[in-house]
């Protein structure tokens, strides 16, 4: 029986997979919340009581320290995924999200160890942000690959829809502990309650996930791109040796040949773009199992992602015994890698340890001259390829016996770097709006109504509700539907430019309306619609191989600069374009244009992201 998930999973074992992925983003955000919104009491607690102003600079630099870390740990926590699995980076990430929060709550303060109090404080959420980094971008990969093709979009959506419970949480908790205690007891004990109710929820997180099996998507990837590493390391080095017998030939010859010999560097491109095609091509009808890989810089100009030279495709033996070249007999590159379904869906060859083959047939060159994708042909080149050919194909088992895995960061500098900067651009305007009215406009409106924290809190735990409901819808209608998610996107996003800043002006006047209507509308129904559309356009735009790496580097990136930044840059800007709501406003109108700007060379880049068909139909 076909399996409908991307995975070796059945419904119920989907189910709980799901729960226990948007755990994680639960704890996540319910840490970020209590931190933040318990910001007075925790300030007055861990840094030292010289002034006011300097105790609340402290704080924010801890609360900088983990958005500045996100990134950093988005390369950690990626390139785990990406190589040793995405179970491993999910376990890490749990362990380091609720690890360092339950720690916290047990934490000495400033009166009780002094300055060892802020610096414990600081490494813990440096620890977290670490974290945070992988958690999210690699919850979001495993659901979308996870998922049954025409679900896609809504089950991925459901990880930014975790969002939601993890502040609703967050706030009730803070609520109750503000209630609940006098303000001595505030700073006694209460502050550390929230914290410690992450020991509830992460057991159950990381008992969820101990058993996680991989997306089929990502094990075809991981062994294609290791098969594209072995390749590129054993034609550099037997270029590299080639190149230099050649030179020591006509250096020593009584007269030299005219003109100058093909480069290292070209010749191992070169026995890279041959072997590419034969194995691409050689004869096959129809595409390769990796067809669903095409996409990123590159694909569309070498097809590097398509398929690896070590993947065997119908017909590319056949196509490899032509009677010119080398003598029959002689090693060959064409070679054979045994990744298949096997007797059930799923159980591709995990070992690292590649099947290489090479047959007894003629010379790789002219079966690939012989092919439609052949590249220009280059008659010099192609010779010194020939006359290098064995010298390859002894590399190619050394390297075969020592490279275990790619390195996605390496992939993505190389052929995805375009990808990663347009998806940065393109949640310039999520990042923003969402942190903008999240955690500067509370405070705002604190300082300019003088409203107390906890009125301040109820329309933000409104919003959120109405957040939860406008990322699946969206992640469901659209995303799993028909309409280009990109332009639609882009539309939301000119909407958000032009409402928020009439709201932030209407903020500004201190009525107690706005400060329930403009969260709902920015945070609930823009940001929702945004962040479901992003969870299924993200994920699409890298292969699985570096999925993991690519999407969490670019939107970590996005939410450490537009986001995390973001409160700073209005409060800079408002000292030369007051009053803070007006430079609010405009920096949104910014990051709207930063936006939009990505959106067309993105979908030029990589169509298929915008296509009138659902998230997994393609």
């Amino acid at each position: 029986m076909e399996h409908k998930y991307g995975a070796d999973l059945n419904g119920k074992q989907f189910i709980t997979l799901c729960i226990a992925l948007c755990t994680g983003t639960l704890i996540e955000w319910f840490d970020f919340t209590i931190y933040s919104q318990l910001s007075s009491t925790i300030t007055e607690v861990f840094f030292p009581p010289t002034s006011a102003a300097a105790q609340q600079l402290s704080y924010w630099a801890v609360f900088a320290l983990g958005f500045i870390a996100r990134p950093l740990g988005s390369i950690l926590f990626g390139h785990i995924g990406d190589s040793r699995g995405r179970r491993v980076t999910l376990l890490w990430s749990i362990l380091c999200v609720s690890v360092p929060t339950i720690l916290i709550g047990c934490l000495p303060t400033y009166r009780h160890v002094g300055i060892a109090a802020p610096v414990l404080m600081a490494v813990l959420r440096l620890v977290q942000g670490l974290a945070v980094g992988g958690e999210f971008g690699s919850a979001i990969v495993y659901l979308f690959e996870a998922a049954p093709a025409h679900r896609k979009g809504t089950i991925a959506s459901l990880g930014q829809a975790a969002i939601a419970p993890g502040v609703a949480f967050g706030l009730i908790a803070c609520l109750a502990v503000m209630y609940a205690c006098s303000p001595a007891q505030l700073l006694q004990w209460g502050w550390r309650v929230p914290f410690l109710l992450t020991a509830f929820f992460a057991p159950i997180a990381l008992l969820l996930r101990m058993h996680m099996p991989e997306p089929h998507d990502f094990l075809l990837s991981k062994q294609q791109m290791t098969m594209q590493r072995v390749a590129s390391k054993a034609a550099s080095h037997a270029a590299a040796s080639f190149s230099r017998q050649l030179s020591q030939a006509r250096h020593s010859a009584a007269s030299p040949p005219v003109g100058s010999a093909p480069s290292s560097r070209q010749l191992s491109r070169r026995l890279e773009v041959l072997t590419e095609v034969v194995m691409t091509t050689g004869g096959h009808q129809g595409a390769c199992p990796s067809d669903v890989e095409l996409g990123g810089d590159t694909a569309v100009k070498n097809n590097k992602d398509a398929t690896s030279p070590g993947m065997k495709c119908k017909g590319a033996e056949r196509h490899g015994n032509s009677s010119t070249g080398t003598a029959s007999g002689s090693p060959t590159v064409l070679r054979s890698l045994s990744i298949s379904h096997a007797s059930a869906p799923g159980s591709y060859i995990q070992s690292t340890e590649l099947l290489l083959q090479l047959p007894q047939v003629a010379s790789f060159t002219a079966a690939a001259t012989k092919q439609p994708q052949h590249p220009q042909h280059d008659a010099e080149l192609d010779e010194a390829v020939l006359s290098c050919e064995a010298a390859y194909a002894a590399e190619l088992q050394q390297q075969a016996a020592v490279v275990k895995h790619h390195v996605p960061l390496l992939v993505l500098a190389r052929n995805h770097w375009r990808s990663v900067l347009l998806l940065f651009c393109l949640e310039a305007c999520y990042g923003a709006t969402f942190y903008t009215f999240f955690s500067w406009l509370p405070n705002y409106m604190r300082s300019i109504a003088h409203l107390p924290p906890q009125d301040t809190l109820w329309p933000i735990l409104t919003a959120m509700v109405v957040f939860a409901a406008a990322v699946v819808a969206t992640g469901h209608f659209i995303s799993d539907g028909t309409i280009p998610k990109v332009w639609t996107l882009v539309g939301i996003t000119a909407i958000d430019a032009a409402i928020c800043l009439p709201l932030l002006l209407w903020c500004h006047s201190g009525s107690l309306a706005a400060m329930w209507v403009a969260p709902i509308l920015a945070i609930g129904l823009l940001c929702g619609s945004m962040g479901g559309l992003m969870t299924s356009i993200g994920p699409q735009i890298f292969p699985a191989g570096v999925r993991t790496s690519g999407y969490n580097l670019s939107h970590n990136l996005a939410m450490s600069v537009f986001g995390g930044l973001t409160p700073m840059a209005i409060s800079a800007l408002a000292l030369k374009l007051p009053p803070p709501a007006l430079a609010a406003g405009v920096l949104l109108l910014l990051w709207a244009a930063v936006a939009c700007a990505a959106a067309a060379p993105l979908v030029k880049l990589v169509p298929k992201i915008n296509a009138r068909e659902p998230a997994g139909g393609l």
